[in-house]
């Protein structure tokens, strides 16, 4: 029986840009290795600057922080490192302020994170 652990990662650039992230692993001590927690917190970071659409394309970006690789290579070299099979499950991403016209609400959202939230299943 495999048994999944999931960490929630979280980033926010200036106040106003927030991201949390939901990675999967096999091993229960992945969540404390560093090498797991810089790349865990870089992914955030990434997803705020770049603002992917899916988990896919994210996947597939050229990663902020070194842009001879991919996110994905970035994270499987994590994996390597970690001896643990790391992935991105789903995210989510929102902006506090936008230049954007917003519509005006008067009552809350049914489920604000419903519309923002990315995973891998689209």
């Amino acid at each position: 029986m495999n048994t999944a652990y999931n960490f929630i990662q979280s980033y926010t650039h200036d106040g106003r840009i927030g991201v949390l992230v939901e990675f999967e692993f096999e091993l229960s001590v992945t969540a404390s290795e560093p090498e797991f927690l810089v790349v865990s917190k870089d992914i955030a970071m990434h997803i705020a600057a770049l603002a992917p659409r899916d988990v896919k394309t994210l996947l597939a970006q050229p990663f902020v922080k070194g842009e001879h690789l991919s996110v994905s290579e970035r994270l499987a070299e994590a994996s390597v490192r970690v001896e643990d099979r790391v992935k991105v499950k789903r995210y989510v991403r929102w902006v506090a302020e936008s230049d954007e016209p917003q519509q005006e609400q008067t009552e809350p959202p049914a489920a604000p994170a419903a519309a923002l939230r990315r995973s891998a299943a689209g």
